[in-house]
Protein backbone atom coordinates (compact mmCIF):
# COMPACT_ATOMS: atom_id res chain seq x y z
CA UNK A 1 0.00 0.00 0.00
CA UNK A 2 2.53 2.34 0.84
CA UNK A 3 4.30 1.70 -2.58
CA UNK A 4 1.27 2.87 -4.73
CA UNK A 5 1.61 5.89 -2.29
CA UNK A 6 -1.73 5.38 -0.30
CA UNK A 7 -1.04 5.76 3.67
CA UNK A 8 -3.03 5.81 6.79
CA UNK A 9 -3.88 8.80 8.37
CA UNK A 10 -4.88 8.36 12.04
CA UNK A 11 -2.64 6.70 13.41
CA UNK A 12 -1.52 2.92 14.57
CA UNK A 13 -4.33 2.23 16.93
CA UNK A 14 -7.18 3.05 14.11
CA UNK A 15 -5.14 1.51 11.46
CA UNK A 16 -4.56 -1.75 13.69
CA UNK A 17 -8.37 -1.55 13.90
CA UNK A 18 -9.27 -1.29 10.52
CA UNK A 19 -7.34 -4.32 9.71
CA UNK A 20 -8.80 -6.17 12.47
CA UNK A 21 -11.94 -5.25 11.35
CA UNK A 22 -11.26 -7.12 7.76
CA UNK A 23 -9.97 -10.06 9.03
CA UNK A 24 -13.08 -10.13 11.34
CA UNK A 25 -15.43 -10.03 7.90
CA UNK A 26 -13.15 -12.31 6.22
CA UNK A 27 -13.33 -14.66 9.04
CA UNK A 28 -17.17 -14.88 9.18
CA UNK A 29 -17.78 -15.02 5.20
CA UNK A 30 -15.44 -17.98 5.89
CA UNK A 31 -18.29 -20.01 8.07
CA UNK A 32 -20.61 -18.94 5.37
CA UNK A 33 -18.28 -20.09 2.62
CA UNK A 34 -17.20 -22.84 4.74
CA UNK A 35 -21.74 -24.18 5.22
CA UNK A 36 -21.92 -23.68 1.44
CA UNK A 37 -19.44 -25.76 0.93
CA UNK A 38 -20.55 -28.55 2.72
CA UNK A 39 -23.46 -28.22 1.40
CA UNK A 40 -22.90 -29.32 -2.41
CA UNK A 41 -21.43 -32.12 -3.68
CA UNK A 42 -18.72 -31.20 -5.96
CA UNK A 43 -15.80 -28.20 -5.86
CA UNK A 44 -17.88 -26.93 -8.85
CA UNK A 45 -20.60 -26.42 -7.46
CA UNK A 46 -19.51 -25.08 -4.41
CA UNK A 47 -17.37 -22.67 -6.39
CA UNK A 48 -20.87 -21.67 -8.25
CA UNK A 49 -22.47 -21.25 -5.02
CA UNK A 50 -19.85 -18.87 -3.67
CA UNK A 51 -19.39 -16.60 -6.59
CA UNK A 52 -23.09 -16.18 -6.94
CA UNK A 53 -23.75 -14.02 -3.92
CA UNK A 54 -20.13 -13.27 -3.49
CA UNK A 55 -20.29 -11.55 -7.19
CA UNK A 56 -23.86 -9.28 -6.22
CA UNK A 57 -22.08 -8.53 -2.37
CA UNK A 58 -18.95 -7.06 -3.84
CA UNK A 59 -20.17 -5.01 -6.48
CA UNK A 60 -23.31 -3.85 -5.02
CA UNK A 61 -21.69 -1.61 -2.77
CA UNK A 62 -19.89 1.15 -1.84
CA UNK A 63 -16.49 -0.76 -2.67
CA UNK A 64 -16.23 1.18 -5.90
CA UNK A 65 -18.60 3.67 -6.84
CA UNK A 66 -20.87 5.75 -3.90
CA UNK A 67 -24.50 3.95 -3.43
CA UNK A 68 -25.66 7.54 -3.96
CA UNK A 69 -25.53 7.40 -7.69
CA UNK A 70 -27.46 4.27 -7.95
CA UNK A 71 -31.00 3.95 -8.95
CA UNK A 72 -33.50 4.60 -5.94
CA UNK A 73 -34.49 1.03 -6.16
CA UNK A 74 -30.98 -0.84 -5.92
CA UNK A 75 -29.82 2.27 -3.29
CA UNK A 76 -31.17 0.92 -0.41
CA UNK A 77 -29.37 -2.79 -0.83
CA UNK A 78 -26.41 -1.29 -1.56
CA UNK A 79 -26.50 0.65 1.72
CA UNK A 80 -27.35 -1.83 3.83
CA UNK A 81 -24.96 -4.37 2.30
CA UNK A 82 -22.66 -5.85 4.76
CA UNK A 83 -19.70 -5.01 2.25
CA UNK A 84 -20.84 -1.61 2.09
CA UNK A 85 -20.14 -0.73 5.51
CA UNK A 86 -17.70 -2.76 6.12
CA UNK A 87 -15.31 -0.42 3.42
CA UNK A 88 -17.10 2.59 4.69
CA UNK A 89 -15.66 1.43 8.60
CA UNK A 90 -12.35 0.95 7.11
CA UNK A 91 -11.87 3.86 4.93
CA UNK A 92 -13.06 5.97 8.41
CA UNK A 93 -10.78 4.15 10.64
CA UNK A 94 -7.83 4.47 7.71
CA UNK A 95 -8.50 8.17 7.98
CA UNK A 96 -10.04 8.34 4.17
CA UNK A 97 -13.59 8.59 4.64
CA UNK A 98 -15.62 9.41 2.22
CA UNK A 99 -17.21 12.74 2.44
CA UNK A 100 -21.01 12.78 3.64
CA UNK A 101 -22.48 14.44 0.18
CA UNK A 102 -20.83 11.07 -1.29
CA UNK A 103 -23.16 9.16 0.96
CA UNK A 104 -27.06 8.21 0.14
CA UNK A 105 -27.88 8.93 3.69
CA UNK A 106 -28.65 5.64 5.30
CA UNK A 107 -27.89 4.65 8.56
CA UNK A 108 -25.62 1.95 8.10
CA UNK A 109 -23.31 4.49 6.38
CA UNK A 110 -23.12 6.64 9.38
CA UNK A 111 -22.45 4.17 11.93
CA UNK A 112 -20.04 1.71 9.67
CA UNK A 113 -17.92 0.34 12.37
CA UNK A 114 -20.87 -0.47 14.26
CA UNK A 115 -22.74 -2.28 11.73
CA UNK A 116 -19.67 -4.06 10.20
CA UNK A 117 -19.34 -5.66 13.58
CA UNK A 118 -22.98 -6.53 13.70
CA UNK A 119 -23.48 -8.41 10.09
CA UNK A 120 -19.85 -10.32 11.41
CA UNK A 121 -21.53 -11.01 14.44
CA UNK A 122 -24.95 -11.99 13.18
CA UNK A 123 -22.53 -14.31 9.97
CA UNK A 124 -20.57 -15.96 12.45
CA UNK A 125 -23.77 -16.52 15.13
CA UNK A 126 -25.69 -18.31 11.94
CA UNK A 127 -23.26 -19.69 9.55
CA UNK A 128 -20.95 -21.31 12.36
CA UNK A 129 -22.77 -23.08 14.28
CA UNK A 130 -24.57 -24.47 11.20
CA UNK A 131 -21.44 -25.22 9.30
CA UNK A 132 -19.99 -27.17 12.38
CA UNK A 133 -23.89 -29.50 12.25
CA UNK A 134 -23.24 -29.94 8.39
CA UNK A 135 -19.74 -31.24 9.44
CA UNK A 136 -20.88 -33.29 11.65
CA UNK A 137 -23.45 -34.74 9.40
CA UNK A 138 -21.18 -35.65 6.96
Amino acid sequence: MLLAGWRPHRGVAHTAAAFGLLVLFGFATTWLGTFVGLSVRSPATADAAIFSWMMPLTFLANTFVPTRGLPFWLRPLADWNPMSATVTACRQLFGNPSPPTVHSGAWPLYHPVAVSLAWTVALVGVFLPLAVRRYRRV
